[in-house]
């Protein structure tokens, strides 16, 4: 892995793993858009996330997702 946050291939190798880590899925839309796909609950089967124009708007998306996921675990904890 390119570990240089300044190249565009370290941008796409840590958004693959963060989609990954995430359990969601990245495949290549059209007109070079990338789409953003689930295949778990709560999402359903073969959903559309987000259909994003480049890598580093799809890394920040999945950022936001994975802070977003912290913080409703965090609300459930603390509801119990």
């Amino acid at each position: 892995m390119n570990d240089n946050p300044w190249l565009i291939a370290g941008v796409i190798d840590r958004t693959r793993e963060m989609a990954k880590e995430l359990g969601l899925r990245i495949e290549p839309g059209s007109y070079n858009n990338i789409e953003i796909m689930a295949d778990n609950p709560p999402y359903g089967k073969n959903v559309m996330l987000a259909k994003l124009n480049d890598w580093a708007t799809a890394n920040l998306y999945l950022q936001g997702y994975r802070q977003g996921k912290l913080e409703m675990t965090a609300l459930a904890k603390g509801k119990k």
